[in-house]
């Protein structure tokens, strides 16, 4: 007779943790499933059963940074460490070497600590090397430690740190008396010197993150509970060390040295208040997120403000180009009204010169010879936009104008006195050409 299998009754802390499987979701890449994060999460908790008596909200904390960074907190990618009452989660180097190995671009990343007994020989120049033989017993004190990253197209980036470099990093850490740097002082180092090396290597900003994991406070990591959100309106001031904001201008240049969150709102709304045109401000929302990571780290208001920024900016921008249009088309009205009425003039005369030639006479505007005619009277010539600094509409209304008016053996010389201009128009500006172009066939066919 078959045994009846008990069947598995979910914990407390299980239940509890299937709640945060959405969290998950949307934390994780695409490789790591929830499931599974969770199963290796329900692993580490029976491995270590103090974990549970710890602080129950920076233990889901601790577990949803580890998802974002895409490291299971095994012990191997990283670790989940009690710290007092708390759990601070702590990604290890096998982690870090892994993440820096799936962007794609990173061959290899390796980090060290070297003791005074250890062989070691570092030297810059124009043959950089570092040479490392641990002692296999007594290593001796710790004196620094070293990182080489290897790049996939053969670059290989090299970083030594003393000890006393490595002591000044931690003496401007909130936990230099606790926590990682007291009871991981190995590993801190080694990450310590791999965050240097990295600033040269790819994807240097995630980098920057998941190596200062160990510097951030217990602040939940995702948004917080209503209960706990500031009322809307307040300007919440909180530091941020462990993730600078990031965001971009119109030009690409990256802010990402700004840690406090409304430093970084006012710095983008800034770039906001800069933009002289709606693509230009549509292109440059597009490419950031700043929004995104205010709402994630629970800045909702400011946030919401960025976004209030943005969209009055674009009515205003709207706004003064539909009034630019609303004057081009008036100009453009203006212009085809004149054209018009120059053309109706050319016909006129050219019907009084047929008419005179029918009955025999000599056209008003042929008795003299060409060379004893007397100028067309002209106008006062507008600014040169291409010289004097005039405005284009200005000056195309003159300039037609003229053109319709003047004698044909007069033409010619007129566009000579103009050449710069009149070449900038046939070069750079398609509709006035076109436009000189229907006038002057107008002059020659009349």
């Amino acid at each position: 007779m078959a045994t009846a299998v008990a069947e598995h009754r979910p914990s407390n802390f299980e239940i509890e943790l299937a709640q945060y499987e959405p969290q998950f979701a949307a934390a994780l890449p695409s490789h790591i499933t929830p499931e599974k994060f969770r199963r290796v999460v329900v692993t580490a908790i029976n491995s270590n059963p103090d974990l549970v008596k710890a602080d129950r909200r920076s233990l889901f904390t601790s577990c949803i940074k580890a998802a974002q960074d895409g490291l299971f907190p095994d012990g191997r990618d990283a670790a989940l460490v009690i710290f007092g009452d708390k759990v601070q989660y702590m990604p290890m180097i096998h982690g870090i070497r892994k993440r820096m190995r799936n962007t794609g671009e990173v061959k290899s990343a390796d980090a060290y600590v070297v003791f005074s007994k250890d062989h070691f020989d570092y030297e810059l120049g124009d043959n950089p090397h570092i040479e490392h033989k641990p002692a296999l017993i007594d290593r001796g004190d710790a004196i620094g430690a070293y990182a080489i990253i290897k790049l996939t197209n053969g670059e290989i980036l090299r970083e030594f740190m003393s000890k006393a470099e490595i002591e000044k990093v931690r003496a401007v850490s909130r936990a230099k008396s606790n926590g990682p740097w007291v009871s991981w002082w190995e590993e801190m180092a080694r990450k310590t010197v791999l965050r240097r090396c990295s600033k040269a290597a790819p994807d240097s900003a995630d980098l920057d993150r998941l190596l200062a994991r160990d510097e951030e406070d217990d602040r939940p990591a995702m948004p917080l509970a209503i209960e706990e959100r500031p009322e809307r309106g307040v300007v919440v001031d909180r530091e941020d060390t462990a993730e600078p904001f990031e965001f971009q201008d119109t030009e690409g240049v990256i802010t990402n040295n700004l840690t406090v969150a409304k430093e970084a709102t006012e710095a983008f709304m800034a770039l906001i208040d800069g933009c002289r045109d709606t693509k230009t401000l549509n292109d440059m929302w597009e490419s950031n997120t700043l929004s995104g990571q205010l709402r994630d780290r629970g800045y909702a208001d400011l946030a919401d403000a960025v976004i209030a920024a943005c969209e009055a900016k674009s009515k205003d921008l709207a706004a003064k180009e539909a009034e630019a249009r609303k004057k081009d088309a008036a100009v453009r009205e203006t212009e085809e009204t004149e054209r018009k009425a120059a053309e109706e003039r050319a016909a006129e005369d050219a019907k009084r010169r047929q008419d005179a030639a029918a009955e025999g006479e000599q056209p008003a505007n042929d008795a003299p010879a060409a060379a004893t005619q007397k100028p067309t009277e002209i106008a006062p010539a507008p600014k040169s936009p291409v010289t004097g600094k005039g405005d284009w509409p200005t000056f195309m209304r003159w300039f037609t104008a003229v053109l319709r008016i003047i004698r044909p053996d007069e033409i010619q010389p007129f566009l000579a006195q103009w050449k710069r201009e009149y070449d900038f128009i046939a070069e750079h500006r398609s509709g006035d050409r076109d436009q000189v172009n229907a006038i002057l066939d107008d002059r020659r066919m009349g």
